[in-house]
């Protein structure tokens, strides 16, 4: 057994109670830490330079941004901010350069509302993350009756950062969800709630905003829904026969050739499957795969060897019953 000063993951968590003051400065190894727990470093906390990875939930903002100046060499961070948290003094903090911080995720407070004291936008502003490939935000924050909000983007185009992966759960301003699928020509994943697939969305990912630009997401292959809504199936299916049938003559978006519905049962996926083109796109390659609550996958793809070439062309709205695959994976990001 390792002595304690040669930790390499330390995580503590609980809830409630006074802040507890916590000095790691002599674990020299330590390169994985979760802190999900009322606490706050010592004031002479010194650096942690092999840190890695950080999960982290603070009771003050000051916390989070005293976390990322200890951690200069960090790579992955998540940050999940309480009910408790006020963005506001978030502006008289310096603008931090970044450089090591390739995965960001946020996950606010579930308020349904909108106060600027909750408005974790003002806490985005100010970072520039030129490395960042994967953001991930998990927001209530509601911002849609706002004119603008476009603290997300704003990070994007400042960060001039090659986003590669982008999550985002439950709420943001609409616009600003649109600028960032413009800011992301080498984005390959996205993960969404029901309520951001819109027409204006899927026009965004398949149609040019000006003649001669390129598509947004051009390279986007991988597309995963969580919860179950028919309006969002019809989007979703429709933004893969627009990518999967483009105008041969143009210079074309990737096809999506990954669906993950994100749903509690299975009834809940066959919608999706019996939509007119679908079967098609899986008889072509594309797959169709249900994620349960446990993680579990299950891929719907053809058996291609019952289908003759002929009866092709008369598939697509006889949809029978696919062969059905389990696997127990993480899907690949």
């Amino acid at each position: 057994m390792r002595s304690c000063n040669e930790l390499e993951s330390f995580a503590y968590s609980y809830t409630g109670g006074d802040p507890i003051e916590v000095n790691l400065s002599n674990q020299a190894s330590l390169n994985q830490l979760s802190l999900t727990a009322p606490v706050q470093f010592a004031s002479n906390h010194g650096s942690m330079r092999n840190i890695r990875s950080i999960r982290m939930e603070f009771p003050a903002l000051n916390g989070y941004f005293q976390c990322l100046d200890l951690c200069p060499s960090v790579e992955d961070v998540q940050f999940v901010f309480p009910k408790t948290i006020d963005f506001r003094p978030s502006i008289s903090e310096p603008m931090r350069i970044l450089p090591s911080i390739i995965t960001l995720s946020l996950t606010s407070a579930s308020v349904f509302e909108y106060e600027e004291s909750f408005d974790f936008g003002l806490f985005m502003d100010r970072f520039q993350l030129p490395r960042l490939r994967e953001l991930d935000i998990h927001s209530s924050l509601w911002t849609d009756d706002l004119p603008s909000w476009s603290h997300a983007s704003a990070l994007l185009k400042r960060s001039n950062a090659r986003l590669e992966s982008f999550t985002v759960m439950n709420m943001l301003h609409g616009s600003d969800f649109r600028e960032c699928l413009r800011q992301s020509p080498s984005l390959k994943m996205l993960s969404l709630g029901s309520h951001l697939i819109a027409k204006v969305t899927i026009d965004t990912l398949t149609r040019r905003s000006i003649a001669r630009q390129p598509f947004a997401c051009p390279q986007l292959q991988h597309v995963e829904l969580c919860g179950f809504s028919p309006r969002a199936y019809r989007k979703i299916a429709e933004l893969v026969l627009r990518r999967w049938h483009s105008d041969p003559s143009l210079p074309i978006p990737s096809r999506i050739r990954r669906v993950v519905l994100r749903v509690s049962n299975e009834d809940q996926v066959k919608p999706f499957l019996h939509l007119p083109g679908i079967d098609l796109c899986i008889l072509d390659g594309l797959l169709v795969i249900w994620q349960d609550d446990d993680f579990h996958c299950t891929v719907y793809p053809y058996d291609h060897s019952i289908f003759l070439p002929p009866e092709r062309g008369n598939l697509s709205h006889n949809y029978s019953t696919p062969d059905k695959r389990r696997h127990d994976v993480v899907l690949g990001r």
